[in-house]
């Protein structure tokens, strides 16, 4: 009888390791809300003051942007580290002015089941500083914290209306074809 139960619980406790419990655990106890106040404030209006991104970001901090189109100067598709983070979010205000994020009640977010991350979905507007046109995106973003800092963050954004707003790219019409 002793050996049954001993089974059973070794079995209770590998059903527990193997269940990504312990990870979540060993996670900083932080709830998507928080990370989502985190970012927003971080981010908002970063381009009248962006040393206010560089201080959320963690001296190690990968930033990523999968859509970034590669073979265009200016958007990169990584950013390792405080300083590369600093003289990215510097190197932006030369483009774009009054960049301002939803609040973050308005924001979706979640945390990914046995991990540390968290998935944001969340809309910012701004202005080109040549011009003054409106810019727009939608973004979903993947984001660890630890201590209270951004260490690593993944933003999906629309690379077309990007290009297109800065005058990278320009929109062609369906009759010009013909």
């Amino acid at each position: 009888m002793k050996s049954k139960v001993n089974v059973y619980i070794l079995s209770f406790i590998i059903s527990i390791l193997s269940s990504g419990l312990p990870r979540m655990a060993l996670a900083e106890n932080i709830s998507p809300a928080d990370v989502a106040k985190i970012v927003q404030k971080a981010h908002d209006n970063f381009t009248s003051n962006p040393q206010q991104i560089i201080d959320a970001f963690a001296d190690n901090a990968i930033i990523e942007y999968p859509f970034a189109p590669q073979d265009i100067p200016g958007f990169p598709k990584k950013i390792k580290g405080k300083k590369a983070i600093s003289e990215y979010f510097y190197g932006l205000t030369n483009y774009i002015k009054n960049y301002r994020y939803d609040d973050w009640e308005k924001w979706k977010s979640w945390r990914l089941e046995g991990t540390d991350n968290y998935l944001l979905e969340y809309s910012a507007t701004g202005e080109t500083v040549q011009g003054s046109k409106p810019y727009h995106q939608n973004l979903h973003a993947i984001v660890k914290i630890k201590n209270g800092k951004i260490t690593y963050f993944r933003e999906y954004w629309d690379p077309y209306s990007a290009l297109l707003i800065f005058g990278l790219i320009k929109k062609v019409s369906p009759d010009s074809n013909k």
